[in-house]
């Protein structure tokens, strides 16, 4: 579905059939609706895959804390976190995604530290946080999944599903939800 297409879609689906009412920010309400469905845990990565990267950082810990600005690499979310042996001298890691109330629990207890070949990591705005055991001196390289954000800048020429294979579930989702945020910001009768 061409971007164009789904611009007229939103507008169809709000009773505007002649595109003259909401054509202009159809657009813009559809990313941010897609935006909204990729920060949220109800896709894979499969349905995205032109907004999937992977981004190799190296981390430095002291005292078994360690964290990665992510400000300038444009991404939304970050999906998974991979520690490669090869990379770092043999060695292997569990990675567990946490929550940032849990690495607050951690911080208190050191009871719930990672084990010494376990990595705890959250996402803070900008910045990965790393936790691991204290005992962990060297810098690990790391490999970010992660999802970009979304733009249309090429979208004028491309098709979504058939060029980007994007899944025709979050384009029919990210269209839906378009209409909801539209509705919600403005008079639709």
């Amino acid at each position: 579905m061409q971007f164009q297409a789904i611009r007229n879609e939103i507008c169809k689906r709000l009773g505007d059939i002649k595109n003259q009412k909401f054509i202009t920010v159809a657009g813009e309400y559809f990313l941010e609706a897609l935006s909204n469905i990729l920060m949220g845990d109800d896709f894979t990565p499969t349905e995205v895959p032109e907004l999937v990267s992977k981004i190799d950082k190296t981390a430095a810990f002291q005292s078994g804390y360690g964290e990665i600005d992510i400000t300038d690499l444009n991404v939304l979310k970050v999906y998974h976190i991979e520690i490669d042996p090869s990379k770092n001298s043999g060695r292997r890691f569990i990675v567990k995604l946490i929550t940032p109330e849990y690495a607050e629990k951690v911080k208190i207890s050191s009871v719930l530290y990672p084990a010494e070949n376990e990595l705890y990591t959250y996402q803070e705005n900008a910045v990965i946080r790393i936790i691991t055991s204290p005992m962990t001196k060297k810098g690990l390289k790391i490999s970010i999944i992660n999802i970009k954000y979304p733009q249309s800048s090429g979208w004028l020429t491309q098709d979504l599903t058939t060029d980007l294979h994007y899944s025709p579930r979050i384009i029919d989702n990210a269209i839906t939800g378009a209409v909801k945020l539209i509705a919600g910001n403005y008079d639709t009768k």
